[in-house]
């Protein structure tokens, strides 16, 4: 099952010393999503790192327990639904009632002096298409992988190899045309910006592997799927670059950062 954050602001009232809730509507960042449909949130989607950060929640596995690296070293652990919260927060927190978890809350000075250069290991399952795109791109970091899979676990050598394989190949030039579909394709048209971009990245990668195909490697390869076991380093300013990059900047415009806080917890 996953796990979702429900973040809020507030700011301390310089009159009443109260901490009033502060409505994302024209403050909080958005992204294409959100402005396509009007709407404004102060933290984004689902982001396991910056969960581990804030509350140690699913800190070092995800889904089912699955390992997803060494962890991280959290700002504080939970400490509870502050006593002076909004009653709009309270609000929202006693909605959730029994289902919300890992209450807690930090002012904007706590999140600024935190080390977030710190480098966690983390480690995850790359499919073949992202780890022949992380070789192009000389980067040892992946943009997508996952927990968990059925599929066959390769070495990096091995999967070194697989990719120069026929069977890959084939795959890429059926991702093309895919892709070459996709760009004319009038359902998406609100997507063609990014499937061309896409297409444009395939289309260089099967150039370079065509030059690098090599069919004597192909009787390796008999299973349909298969995955590599990867690991790499990351700083935690890279986990959460959205809340630092859009969310944290947002949040310092409010004010004095020891009377802005966000307050928060997580459901499953």
């Amino acid at each position: 099952m996953g796990c979702d954050i429900h973040l809020s602001v507030e700011r301390k009232n310089p009159t009443t010393g109260n901490w009033d809730f502060v409505s994302p509507e024209g403050l909080a960042p958005q992204d294409d999503w959100d402005k396509k449909n009007g709407s404004w949130d102060w933290c984004g989607g689902r982001n396991y790192g910056l969960f581990s950060i804030l509350a140690n929640v699913r800190n070092g596995f995800g889904f089912a327990g699955v390992d997803t690296g060494d962890g991280y070293n959290p700002i504080a652990m939970p400490k509870g639904i502050p006593e002076d919260a909004s009653p709009e927060y309270l609000f929202q927190v006693k909605r959730w009632e029994g289902d919300g978890h890992s209450h807690s809350f930090f002012t904007v000075r706590e999140l600024l002096d935190y080390d977030w250069n710190q480098t966690t290991r983390r480690r995850g399952l790359i499919a073949p298409l992202e780890f022949a795109l992380m070789l192009q791109r000389d980067v040892c970091k992946p943009f997508s992988w996952c927990g968990g899979s059925n599929a066959s676990l390769l070495a990096f050598d091995e999967m070194e190899k697989y990719i120069c394989s026929t069977k890959f190949i084939q795959f890429l030039e059926a991702e093309v045309a895919r892709w070459s579909a996709l760009c004319t394709d009038p359902k998406r048209a609100d997507f063609h910006e990014h499937d061309s971009e896409q297409l444009a990245r395939l289309s260089a990668l099967l150039e370079v592997q065509r030059l690098s195909h090599d069919p004597q490697v192909d009787h390796r390869f008999h299973k349909e799927h298969y995955m590599a076991k990867y690991e790499w380093d990351e700083t935690y300013a890279d986990v959460a670059h959205h809340f630092l990059a859009d969310t944290l900047p947002a949040l310092e415009k409010l004010g004095d950062p020891e009377n802005v806080r966000i307050v928060f917890y997580f459901d499953n």
